[in-house]
């Protein structure tokens, strides 16, 4: 009898010590560049201006079980910024704009993670933008899944950014059409678990 009960404490000791998925540590990630798009749409008073960024790394670890444990950085290269016009991409990476000869990164850091009611998750984080950095409350929506090369975390998100809050007041001037303080930048990522 005494040997049954010292196999069972020995089993629930090694069943508590094993590993689980639900309680398993954040694992670190890299962007699949070929599954991920970052967007963006400028506004004018005549039409709207759509684009790319066409290189961009994300760092850092993810939970896709507690995504609130998650810690990440997504850097966008700005020189990579493409509208399907080289005379306006160029003028978007002068001094106008990006600026990216003194500021080629766009850079945005998590610092919290908040679930509202409903289950709704927004990303509270750093937006770096021509070296000014503002706070910026970001709604997303996460997916887990895998395919034949491992798994991987889904994360969409829609936000509207103030261009001015970053030191880019640049406006045009009559015949040119006026350009609108705020832009809409769209992110769908794939982060490749690599842990």
């Amino acid at each position: 009898m005494r040997s049954h009960i010292t196999l069972r404490v020995a089993a629930l000791i090694a069943l508590a010590s094993t590993p689980s998925a639900a309680f398993a540590s954040p694992t670190g990630v890299e962007l699949d560049t070929s599954s991920s798009k970052i967007g963006f749409t400028a506004h004018t008073n005549l039409f709207d201006v759509p684009g790319v960024f066409q290189r961009a790394s994300v760092s850092g670890t993810i939970d896709p079980d507690r995504f609130r444990d998650s810690s990440l950085t997504l850097t966008i290269d700005a020189c990579s910024v493409d509208t399907d016009n080289g005379w306006r991409d160029d003028h978007l990476k002068n001094e106008d704009f990006f600026w990216c000869a003194k500021h080629p990164d766009i850079t945005f850091v998590t610092k919290s993670v908040v679930q509202r009611k409903g289950g709704e998750l927004v990303v509270v984080g750093d937006l770096t933008v021509r070296g000014v950095e503002a706070q910026v409350a970001v709604p997303i929506t996460v997916q887990k899944g895998s395919d034949a090369r491992g798994a991987f975390t889904r994360v969409r998100a829609k936000l509207e950014i103030d261009r001015t809050r970053h030191g880019i007041t640049y406006t045009s001037s009559f015949p040119q059409p006026s350009i609108r303080n705020t832009v809409d930048l769209k992110l769908d990522l794939r982060l490749r678990h690599t842990s």
